[in-house]
């Protein structure tokens, strides 16, 4: 019976249950592009594997929300909006000029828009986060952080692993991942899985549910070892998801009797067929070669073909006044080349280049109804961007004593973005502009720096100072003049001092951050005199984050044991002159969705029944202090501090049959995540789904 550990986990949130025991089972990440200890990386990093993953039931990438304090991965209905934050600053790309904080990558390969984010975690093999700009490393868009994903490879074992699931609300899961060793030196893994659960929100006009949804997902991957020095990947992957899903409910002083006629959270009466749908599919290659004196020579190539649309009730009412319809397509290209030194005495580096190819189109509209004041108008933004970036980057590692270790970083990076944008009105509420063409280019250099130093075996402080960016484009969406239609890149330096160490009974990490943003691009929902709302996308000035994270965890037992994380966080506008109009400024308000204290407690009990029989358990608890939704910062954009509970309980037979039984919301809490205005100006928000629970069990033949 594997012996379950005490985590190893480095300056933020960490959630690798593996215990300090005898002897200390070391954990690698690939967090500065090469296989390393996590004990010895000086990155802000959380690391989730797929114990954990299994443990807290997640199986998309918004479930592990829960688990990060500091990170909030989207507050609506829906996963095609695929909000990210990271210390209190997060977006998502709202329309075709703009794009997230945030990256994801997929086993190397960027996934791109935001609507693509939100991953199926149903092979995982680890996922990890990384806090603050990762510019240096990662490239354009991490000025927040960056996620990486990595899925399991083929090995040259055969196994077949089989998996069932059942719940409340009509949950139905099933997966099926094989692994096989084609013939020597060539391995193939393989799977499918289908999950369907009907929704929790009644639209009672229409007499059905929604935030149901049926979702597939397969892959298929090839491993071929020719030579002892080079290894060929190929992968494929696809998902396929559709549901009547609504992205929000009528709050109190929504209009036409929105709210007034059905006050439940859980009811609504939409006369609009809302619904969501997303494909995406995505094939990467990679090919690694080692030198005979030991350096590795890496390229990764990927293509992806996504897409979303959906509906949404704009006027939230059983009236006939707007609906909008919102969709993208995207294809993208990406190739990098990567050389990666070995571990010298004292010194080690990685070098590489990047490009990718981005064509983004979009047919997105609203259309009114007979109770509309002009009625059976219309509104649409069709457009399209192309983006071309390009980057060169080196970071390394230099050690001049055994306890000292010095950090340095380079990328440089260019970006090229073509624009072609229609807006067609009817309505009266917007302007009208017919094939406006632009072009854009960036280029910028964002550097690195930091120093380690090992006070004890066990114990290490490191200092970074880094910088990151983000590139400008354009707010293609429903506007009302072109004044202020093109925004400018933004940029970010940070700095961060963090301790790791490790202990006989348990761990303790902590990081102090500090990071200053210079542009900062900024969303919010402005109330037009014409009625309704503009969706603004400017560069609002200087912002501040702030805080100190720790992390830490204690074993009692060998079989009892507590982690806790924790994070502070002021997210704040420096300077935002007229962000409310002329004269009314918003400087000194917090950032909307960046709450000021979050923390994070898990208890787990694991005993070995017998040598056949093992029990598992887990109670977990998250909070979240209150924030706002919008940078004026209003008590009418308040979001309260809630939190959640979960748990669960399992037996492990012979190490192949696990049955666990779960919980999430235990307390069936109903608070508000969201808080928004529709097209219409109509409130809105969307709460925290009701108590869900099931049973799974897992085969491996």
């Amino acid at each position: 019976m594997k012996l379950c550990t005490a985590s190893i986990i480095l300056a933020l949130p960490l959630f690798s249950s593996i215990t300090i025991a005898a002897n200390i089972e070391e954990v690698f990440v690939t967090a500065q592009m090469r296989d390393e200890s996590i004990q010895s990386v000086p990155i802000a990093l959380s690391l989730i594997d797929s114990s954990e993953l299994e443990k807290f039931h997640a199986t998309s990438l918004t479930d592990i929300e829960s688990l990060v304090p500091n990170v909030n991965f989207g507050r609506g209905g829906r996963s095609t909006r695929g909000e990210i934050a990271i210390r209190g600053v997060g977006d998502f790309s709202r329309n075709i000029g703009s794009d997230a904080r945030v990256a994801v990558y997929l086993d190397g390969v960027p996934t791109g828009r935001s609507f693509s984010f939100d991953q199926d975690l149903g092979d995982i093999k680890s996922i990890e986060i990384l806090r603050g700009p990762q510019g240096t490393l990662f490239g354009a868009n991490t000025i927040s952080g960056a996620i990486s994903i990595t899925t399991q490879e083929p090995t040259d074992e055969y196994s077949t692993s089989l998996f069932t699931e059942a719940g409340n609300y009509n949950l139905r899961k099933t997966k099926l991942v094989t692994n096989l060793p084609v013939m020597e030196k060539l391995y193939a893994r393989f799977g499918y899985s289908v999950v369907d659960q009907d929704g929790f929100i009644n639209n009672k006009l229409q007499g059905k549910d929604l935030q149901g949804f049926n979702r597939k997902t397969g892959f298929f991957k090839l491993r071929y070892l020719p030579t002892d020095n080079l290894e060929l990947a190929l992968n494929l992957h696809g998902l396929d998801e559709s549901g009547d899903k609504t992205n929000a409910v009528a709050l109190p002083g929504a209009a036409f009797g929105a709210y007034d006629l059905v006050p439940d959270e859980r009811e609504v009466r939409h006369d609009a067929a809302e619904f969501e749908e997303r494909e995406m599919y995505g094939a990467s290659a990679t090919v690694q070669y080692t030198t005979p004196n030991n350096y590795k020579i890496l390229y990764i190539g990927g293509h992806r073909d996504d897409k979303f649309s959906e509906a949404s009730e704009e006027d939230y009412s059983s009236l006939f006044i707007a609906v909008s319809y919102n969709n993208e397509k995207v294809t993208q290209t990406s190739h990098e080349i990567r050389l990666i030194s070995p571990e010298f005495d004292h010194f080690d580096y990685v070098a590489g280049l990047f490009y990718s190819d981005q064509k983004v189109t979009t047919e997105r509209a609203a259309l009114t109804g007979p109770f509309f004041p002009n009625p059976n108008t219309s509104v649409s933004t069709p457009g399209q961007v192309n983006v071309k970036s390009s980057s060169f980057y080196a970071h390394g590692n230099y050690t001049p004593t055994d306890k000292l270790t010095l950090t340095a970083g380079i990328r440089y990076i260019r970006e090229d973005k073509d624009l072609l944008y229609n807006i067609e009105d009817t309505t009266g509420l917007f302007i009208n502009f017919d094939g406006l063409t632009d072009s854009i280019s960036f280029s910028e250099v964002t550097p690195k720096a930091g120093i380690s130093y090992d006070i004890t075996d066990s114990s290490m402080a490191y200092f970074s100072v880094s910088k990151g960016f983000k590139g400008g484009g354009w707010n293609a969406d429903l506007i009302t003049s072109l004044e202020g239609f093109e925004f400018k890149p933004e940029t970010a330096i940070s700095y961060e001092a963090g301790l790791k160490n490790d202990f006989k009974f348990g761990s303790l990490r902590a990081a102090a951050f500090i990071t200053k943003f210079k542009d900062f691009q900024v969303f919010q929902f402005v109330v037009i005199p014409e009625g309704g709302t503009l969706f603004s996308l400017t560069n609002a000035g200087e912002v501040t984050t702030k805080g100190l994270e720790i992390d830490g965890q204690v074993n009692f037992t060998e079989e009892l044991s507590l982690s806790i994380s924790a994070s502070y966080t002021r997210a704040e506008f420096d300077k935002f002159r007229d962000g409310g109009g002329t004269g009314i400024h918003f400087d000194g308000n917090d950032l909307p969705y960046s709450p000021h204290l979050s923390y994070f407690l898990s208890l787990d009990y694991h005993h070995e029944i017998n040598n056949s029989v093992e029990f598992n358990s887990n109670i977990n608890y998250s909070y979240s202090g209150e924030f706002y939704s919008n940078p004026n910062n209003f008590e009418s954009n308040k979001i309260d501090s809630h939190y959640n509970v979960g748990g669960s309980v399992g037996l492990d037979f012979y190490e192949r049959v696990k049955l666990q039984i779960w919980v999430k919301n235990l307390t069936d809490e109903t608070y508000l995540r969201q808080r928004t205005r529709s097209f219409l100006g109509q409130p809105r928000g969307y709460y925290e789904p009701p108590r869900s629970y099931g049973v799974s069990i897992a085969l491996d033949i």
